[in-house]
């Protein structure tokens, strides 16, 4: 089945110039078995480094203030086989991706389709084009890494269900201009911090405070 170049370069935002790497880049290795090498795994490979340093990148210049540890949770989460997967099929790309007979396209297999394209467009173009094409596929997971229902309320409830109701969050420090104030934001349970955040936005901050909390206690991923 030839894939349609037009419509996936509408989709994700990129024209190749060289057709044949986004032909391996929807080859899966269960639709090679005697020749592993036509399948995507290695631009799978490439692209999973490419995204690494991109998100690293991008999250580094985008919270010039946080913590490495807080850095690693917020990259972690995007890298994981849930956003990926996720762009791949808002898309509707997982359905031109090439398998072994009746094999249908897994979360893995989605997300291993990410890594693939983007290490095709890295290998069509270079890191630039790849940065931004990143960028722009997973612009929706940043809007939402920090939602108000998802982890404040979340926090809230599990600490009132666990007994620990006294909670709150306080500026621990602010500076800059008024036109780019940063707050850095503490999350108190029972009288002890927990957890640290800084934003431009104090609620953002508290999302963030909240959200690394929650992954302290292991109730989210």
């Amino acid at each position: 089945m030839k894939l349609p170049y037009d419509l996936i370069a509408t989709r994700i935002g990129y024209t190749f110039k060289d057709k044949s790497l986004l032909d391996r880049a929807f080859s899966h290795s269960s639709a090679h078995p005697s020749t592993p090498l036509a399948s995507n795994e290695r631009l799978e490979f490439l692209g999973d480094g490419v995204i690494k340093y991109v998100l690293a990148d991008y999250l580094y210049r985008s919270y010039p203030t946080a913590l490495p540890k807080q850095l690693t949770v917020y990259r972690k989460r995007l890298e994981s086989k849930g956003p990926l997967s996720e762009v791949i099929r808002s898309k509707g790309l997982e359905i031109y991706l090439k398998t072994a007979p009746k094999q249908p396209c897994s979360t893995g297999m989605c997300e291993d389709l990410f890594e693939a394209l983007i290490g095709a467009v890295y290998l069509d173009s270079g890191m630039d084009e790849a940065y931004r094409v990143v960028i722009a596929l997973l612009s929706d997971m940043f809007d939402e890494m920090f939602n108000d229902t998802d982890y404040r309320t979340q926090l809230k409830e599990w600490l009132e269900q666990n007994g620990k109701q006294e909670h709150h969050f306080e500026v621990l420090r602010e500076w800059g201009p008024d036109n780019e104030k940063y707050f850095e934001m503490g999350l108190y349970v029972d009288g002890q911090l927990r957890s640290r955040a800084t934003d431009t936005k104090k609620n953002k901050a508290e999302q963030q405070c909240a959200y690394l909390y929650l992954r302290e206690l292991k109730i989210i991923k």
